[in-house]
């Protein structure tokens, strides 16, 4: 089986590669790793990370042996596909708007000024292009970072002052399993995609997490105490259900 690299759709470390049967695969060579790693995003498809001990050809080989594994699980992903951004697609966060457009550059360019999330694309890509639509979702990203860290460190603190809570600090991260947790040191972190949420589910999260400075696990006490603070804490945990952390 050949497997046929695309010169256009090459960056920074990743390596994109159209495989037979498969479609696109990113492969990315790192030091240290001491395996093989392959997963499939149900928006970043099929990545493929090797050590740097490793070839390439071993790495495709890997990646052919796996490919019914691969084709069962892609097959379970386009039962709900992703959101494509095309060109001119209209996509807003709380503070920015996204532009997508096609130019004349040598390579894909991101840059957020003010209100604005552009991404500048190269006239042979089409926005369809993989290369293209994790590049957006990466700017888009990065905006709900820039709004996170302005809104959910010191949204932390006013929810901690007006209910007694203490905590050692609050991170952000880019986590899409969870939209919060809480350390044994009781050090907040908070998912970036909280900002695509509305504000009393992003009060609730908080809250929840606050709760877990006193009772680590879900007990009856954490219950207990976090409908003493909010009421309606049962009834938005259904709701925070119904949103999917990482899609647009």
């Amino acid at each position: 089986m050949v497997i046929s690299k695309i010169k256009s759709a090459k960056t920074g470390k990743v390596q994109w590669v159209q495989v037979p049967e498969i479609g696109l695969v990113s492969f990315t060579q790192k030091r240290g790793l001491r395996r093989i790693s392959l997963k499939i995003h149900p928006e970043k498809g099929v990545q493929l990370v090797y050590p740097s001990l490793v070839t390439t050809e071993q790495a495709q080989a890997f990646l052919i042996s796996k490919k019914d594994w691969i084709s069962k699980h892609l097959t379970k992903f386009s039962q709900k596909p992703p959101r494509v951004f095309e060109y001119g697609s209209e996509f807003k966060t709380r503070s920015f708007q996204l532009q997508l457009f096609q130019a004349l550059t040598d390579k894909i360019r991101i840059s957020l000024k003010h209100t604005r999330i552009s991404v500048e694309v190269p006239l042979y890509l089409e926005a369809s292009n993989p290369l293209v639509q994790t590049t957006v979702k990466t700017a888009i990203e990065e905006a709900y970072r820039i709004e996170a860290r302005n809104f959910l460190p010191s949204r932390t603190s006013e929810l901690a002052a007006r209910h007694g809570f203490s905590f050692s600090g609050v991170q952000i991260r880019n986590s899409k399993t969870r939209w919060g947790s809480c350390s044994h040191k009781n050090g907040i972190s908070l998912s970036l995609h909280l900002m695509r949420l509305p504000d009393h589910l992003i009060d609730y999260v908080i809250l929840h997490e606050l709760v877990h400075t006193r009772h680590k696990n879900h007990s009856i006490r954490f219950w207990t105490e976090l409908e003493r603070i909010r009421p309606a804490a049962l009834t938005e945990d259904r709701e925070l259900n119904q949103y999917k952390i990482g899609v647009y």
